[in-house]
């Protein structure tokens, strides 16, 4: 079954076409990856998909619904989830507190006020944060607080979860428990589609892959296919930065 359709989309930031007549498809149950190199138009799809900015052109549909001009709370209720590459938590709540809020506002049906605690606390259970509930974002590292995005974008119940560069910023064995966690949430039924420059983990992860650049979309197909096209290799892989991860 297809779970999003983007058809077609254009995003222009003054003269630059962030997003250049884009178009896929994603499939239940599916991990997707977008890959490319820095300035390609991939965070920027992410923005258009949850409703951040709008289109200047184009259409997105979710779970056969024309979601285009949808605000994104509704999104989010309708099961869009989404971290940040920069994570984002309520500074002033526990981490607890921070799921909490996911928990009551990010669904079209809340949870009950009496579950909430419980319920946000198996949340942190499936991302090994238990021990850290009361702790306030200061206080986490950075791999903590990379788990307490996914925690909160979990909480929401989304149908599709969008990660944004999950693993920039850590080492190689923190990289391995979070791919280990998205396998997990996968398992679960969770449609992923994931933005990643760490291409081991998108290698393990993606059964498609996705590349950009200028805004449009280079190539698509498996791993092996799309880091194997001349034009990838050029355009991203060539990169020694990229090279080196």
């Amino acid at each position: 079954m297809e779970i999003l359709k983007i058809e077609n989309a254009r995003k222009n930031f003054g003269g630059v076409k962030a997003v250049d007549g884009l178009s896929f498809s994603v499939q239940e149950g599916e991990i997707l990856g977008i890959i490319g190199p820095n300035g390609a138009g991939k965070s920027t799809v992410f923005n258009l998909l949850c409703g951040l900015i709008p289109v200047d052109a184009g259409r997105i549909v979710f779970l056969g619904e024309d979601i285009t001009l949808l605000a994104p709370h509704k999104r989010c209720h309708m099961g869009i989830g989404r971290t940040f590459q920069i994570c984002q938590p309520f500074k002033e709540l526990t981490v607890l507190g921070n799921v909490a809020v996911a928990a009551v506002f990010g669904h079209s049906k809340p949870v009950h006020p009496g579950k909430v605690k419980k319920y946000s606390e198996e949340v942190l259970a499936k991302v090994n944060l238990s021990s850290k509930k009361d702790l306030y974002p200061a206080q986490l590292t950075t791999p903590d607080l990379k788990l307490l995005e996914i925690a909160r974008a979990l909480a929401t119940r989304p149908r599709l979860l969008l990660l944004d560069e999950m693993m920039a910023g850590l080492l190689p064995g923190e990289c391995d428990k979070i791919l280990d966690l998205i396998k997990g949430i996968n398992r679960e039924g969770i449609t992923v589609i994931l933005v990643e420059h760490v291409m081991r983990v998108v290698r393990e992860l993606c059964q498609r892959v996705i590349v950009m650049n200028y805004g449009q979309k280079l190539c698509e197909g498996c791993y092996e296919d799309v880091t194997g096209d001349e034009r990838v290799i050029e355009a991203y892989l060539g990169q020694e930065e990229t090279v080196a991860q």
